[in-house]
């Protein structure tokens, strides 16, 4: 996949979503550090970073469309 197609994947999710998955997937930090860091609970990360791929999987599918 182009890096292209996923960098504009990415700038069409809304902020928050496009924070939680760089955080876990660029930086790299871990669930407990994400939590930590947006005062919320592990759980709470892991449903939103679970809710932020589909997106982002939504988003990719319809660019190749």
């Amino acid at each position: 996949m182009d890096r292209h197609v996923i960098m504009t994947a990415m700038q069409e999710l809304p902020h928050a979503l496009q924070s939680l998955l760089t955080m876990h997937y660029l930086d790299d930090l871990p669930y407990k550090d994400i939590a930590k860091k947006n005062k919320t609970t592990i759980s709470a990360i892991k449903m939103k970073l679970f809710r932020a791929r589909a997106a982002f999987k939504k988003v990719l599918e319809a660019h190749e469309a």
